[in-house]
């Protein structure tokens, strides 16, 4: 939830349509809503500017945010190729309403509300934060003029054309983005109408000898090319770059080609590997090989799945789909144990000496040894596993309450040690960090040596 959700605000210049000053009207609008929730808040908990040079009421407050968001404004010329989303401003206000500090009260304890959040709620919170990066969208309908020296200028820049058009270089107007089944050899992109993944799938041009042909610049020179769905289980994903369908569990196998001694054979007019197969499979589950699947697992509903290391008799590494190891089971310095457990170095006697062996253990504590943070259970942290520590071992202990002396994140009871910026406590020459507090109240009532609070639209 520490986001910043981008204000991207257009400012007509030129145009001076009804639509133009339609746009704006509702952009100043929507970002003096926003404006007006934080300053209400500020007042509401702390009872008096956090900037009285800036600002001594809300009105001076809001007027002063929305002079700061000068810098997330963009100046197009020719603005009557974008228009306003009001349907995903509505939602980017739901963000801000929801799922940050302005929408709490001001006791609310901001540790214990983002531990609360659930799968569902950070589901929402991702696609109500998307809207906010969608505020503006193209409206230049297909044939309409366009500028492309303004197309994907910068990220936060929309299309000047309608969803599934783009603007084309070389006729300075909008054009129709191909669908599934059509050519895409001009374009060289694709539009989905639904939730697959098309991609412009390219044949190119061989001599007789099987070669491919190359133009003046050294790249291949395209036959054919048609918009085309990422492969699914079975298709063959050389052709979409060792991609397939996402969210369908699946991965790009390849099964290369090798001599007599298993080594790779390599095309020696491209030096690209020549491949037997290449053809999307679904993830291994337990027990299976992931070495070709690049560590990834197929986890079901209810299994805890990772790729581990494990040895065969003769010693050769092997990558093999495993549940996360329990209490007491073997696990290693880079593997992570079940939940609630974690990965302890010990020494153990055998019949030839003494062996070093990492085993899964339940977390620590309090007043328990430890090395790590880690090794504490939550609310705890370990004295050693500090900034220039020398020795090797602490103890897990209680972390800070607000106000206290820190010198990490981890110390905190609220995750965050941070720099007083009132001159309070230390000097220039010898900065005083502790923690801040965990309640809403804490984190905007204090002038911290954040840059954040500068920032108009700061979720925090």
């Amino acid at each position: 939830m520490k986001r910043y959700a981008a204000m991207v605000l257009i400012l007509c210049v030129l145009s001076m349509a009804w639509s133009c000053n339609k746009s704006v009207n509702e952009q100043a609008e929507f970002a003096k809503k926003i404006a007006t929730m934080m300053c209400k808040k500020e007042f509401e908990c702390c009872g008096r500017s956090m900037k009285e040079k800036h600002y001594t009421s809300v009105e001076g407050c809001v007027d002063y945010r929305l002079m700061a968001s000068a810098d997330n404004i963009y100046y197009f010329a020719f603005a009557d190729n974008y228009a306003w989303d009001g349907a995903n401003a509505d939602k980017c206000l739901r963000y801000y309403e929801k799922y940050t500090i302005y929408g709490q009260s001001c006791t609310t304890d901001l540790v214990a509300w983002e531990a609360a959040m659930t799968e569902e709620d950070a589901q929402e919170e991702d696609e109500l934060y998307a809207a906010c990066d969608q505020l503006v969208v193209g409206a230049g309908a297909v044939g309409d003029k366009c500028y492309p020296e303004y197309e994907d200028y910068e990220e936060s820049y929309a299309s000047q054309c309608v969803a599934g058009a783009y603007c084309d270089a070389d006729l300075y107007v909008c054009v129709r983005i191909p669908r599934v089944g059509e050519s895409c050899k001009e374009s060289d992109r694709c539009y989905s109408t639904d939730d697959r993944t098309v991609e412009c799938k390219k044949e190119y041009l061989k001599d007789g000898a099987g070669e491919y042909l190359v133009d003046e610049n050294g790249d291949r020179i395209v036959q054919n090319a048609v918009c085309t769905y990422l492969p699914v289980a079975g298709e063959d994903c050389l052709w979409s770059g060792f991609s397939c369908e996402a969210d369908r569990g699946l991965y790009c196998d390849k099964t290369y080609k090798t001599d007599s001694e298993g080594n790779t054979e390599y095309d020696p007019n491209t030096g690209d590997p020549i491949y037997l197969s290449v053809v999307c499979k679904a993830l291994p589950d337990i027990g299976g090989d992931c070495s070709k699947s690049g560590g990834r697992c197929l986890n079901k509903l209810g299994e805890d799945l990772y790729c581990a290391y494990v040895y065969n008799q003769e010693g050769d590494t092997l990558r093999v789909c495993k549940e996360y190891p329990k209490a007491g089971e073997d696990c290693s310095d880079t593997d992570e144990c079940k939940e609630g457990l974690y990965c302890k170095q010990e020494e153990e006697t055998t019949e030839t000496g003494t062996e070093t062996v990492y085993r899964c253990r339940a977390l620590v504590q309090e007043n328990g040894t430890c090395e790590h943070h880690t090794d504490c259970v939550d609310g705890l942290f370990c004295t050693i596993d500090v900034y220039g520590a020398e020795v090797t071992t602490g103890s897990c202990v209680k972390k800070f309450d607000p106000l206290t002396t820190c010198l990490e994140d981890a110390q905190c009871a609220s995750g965050d040690c941070a720099l007083l910026d009132d001159g309070s406590i230390g000097t220039e020459e010898d900065p005083v960090y502790y923690c801040k507090g965990s309640l809403l109240v804490d984190r905007i009532c204090v002038a911290y040596d954040y840059e954040d609070d500068y920032y108009p639209f700061a979720a925090y």
